[in-house]
């Protein structure tokens, strides 16, 4: 009988765990894409995303924020002087498609994309977040390390190459 209950008490739990993860994500603001009107459209820079999906986790949910603080606390002048962006965008949002046919994009992903006169010139999809999400230290280095060497022209797929 009291298997049972701490049953129950688990399953309710998980339900009421689940209710409020899916209402925070419907109450989430949405951060837009740049769009040809906005002031940083056509400038050459790095944008650094966190891009996920309609349903997001917990442990998605950490890797945003765990990208979010390595970004914006290693970066700070190159977001301040408009070299670097860090977006957050839902690539299953409709107008975002490309995400998954430009770059690959199936899940939760960090992707850095290099502009240059508003067009993606270079980009790189950095896929060890998911082996590091659950080490924050490390994955704050990949994050880090990646996106200085992409800052300095290091590494990813160059388009039309």
């Amino acid at each position: 009988m009291a298997k049972r209950i701490v049953a129950a008490a688990f399953l309710l739990f998980a339900l009421v765990a689940l209710v409020a993860l899916v209402v925070k994500e419907v109450r989430a603001p949405k951060v837009p894409l740049a769009r040809a009107n906005t002031p940083t459209a056509g400038r050459d820079r790095v944008v650094a995303y966190y891009l996920h999906g309609n349903t997001r986790c917990a442990t998605c949910n950490s890797m945003e924020a765990l990208t979010k603080d390595a970004v914006t606390a290693a970066f700070a002048k190159e977001l301040a002087d408009g070299r670097l962006e860090f977006r957050v965008e839902n690539f299953e949002d409709p107008g975002n498609e490309h995400f998954g046919r430009d770059f690959g994009i199936v899940a939760a992903s960090a992707l850095l994309t290099e502009e240059k006169g508003g067009k993606v010139v270079r980009w790189k999809n950095l896929k060890e977040i998911w082996d590091l999400y659950d080490a924050p230290a490390r994955y704050d280095e990949y994050i880090r390390k990646e996106t200085a060497a992409f800052l300095g022209g290091e590494g990813g797929t160059v388009i039309g190459a």
